[in-house]
Formats: C-alpha cells, sequence, structure tokens
C-alpha cells in the first residue's frame, strides 16, 4: 500500500526495471527521463506510485517528486523501531529506514504517523538536517 495524502507532482517516466518493485520504494534516475530503484549510493528521486500504468503502457511507472505527505507499508522492517519525527533514508533495498548506519545518506522525510500497518511522513530530500541532533548522541 502506498498512499498519496498530499503531493506537489506525480509524473510519468519511462522505464527499464526488469526486477519486481512496490509502490512506495523509492526512485532514482538511471537514464534520460528513465528510473529505477534506489538505493543507500544512489540519490532518491521520488517514490513509485503504482505497480502497473492506468494506461496500459507496460514502459511506463508513476513516481511522486517533489514535496508530499505520504503513508506506506513498504518500509525496512520491524514498524516498532520507528517513531514520530525519525529522519527516513534510502536502504539499500530501496525502501525508507531510519536505520542509524544511513546517516549521512540524503534525509527523504520524517515520520509523522506510525500505526499498526503503515509508516506516515512528509518528505525533505535535503542533507544537514540532523548534524545538530546527532552531536553527543552517540
Amino acid at each position: 500500500m502506498f498512499s498519496m495524502l498530499y503531493r506537489t507532482g506525480c509524473y510519468s517516466y519511462f522505464t527499464r526495471i526488469n526486477i519486481p518493485y512496490s509502490a512506495g520504494m523509492i526512485a532514482t534516475f538511471t537514464d534520460n527521463r528513465e528510473v529505477g530503484i534506489c538505493n543507500d549510493l544512489t540519490m532518491p528521486c521520488g517514490f513509485f506510485t503504482t505497480e502497473v500504468s492506468p494506461f496500459g503502457q507496460s514502459d511506463r511507472t508513476f513516481v511522486a517528486i517533489g514535496q508530499g505527505e505520504y503513508q506506506t507499508d513498504v518500509y525496512e522492517k520491524p514498524l516498532k523501531n520507528y517513531k514520530l519525527n525519525d529522519f527516513l533514508y534510502c536502504s539499500k533495498n530501496g525502501k525508507i529506514t531510519n536505520e542509524s548506519k544511513y546517516r549521512g545518506n540524503i534525509i527523504i522525510g520524517i515520520v509523522n504517523d506510525v500505526s499498526e500497518d503503515y509508516i506516515g511522513f512528509i518528505t525533505c530530500f535535503a542533507r544537514g538536517l540532523e548534524v545538530a541532533t546527532v552531536i553527543g548522541r552517540e
């Protein structure tokens, strides 16, 4: 499940993804106007929004890009590790995570809701927000 509560842009991109992906995974640009699954070493650009094009075009996928508020059940488990105001990053698997080993990477969002089944967050796509909060923590 991937729900958009608010977004500033949803765009259609060509894709040559030959591996399965889920709505809610993080996208990155792989070529001119082509997207692929992001990982912890690539630059995130948005979130896959549908698994199949609503227009029947198999060479297109839809990516939410820009500021937004989302809910998803596609994240690195377990859910009990997520709290309000946690910074979210892209894991090596293309899913959101709050694992400390990814600190220093692009912050893709901030948790604003945790329920039994999903994480709610607002997007951020920034670097350096956590400097003041990390000093003296570890």
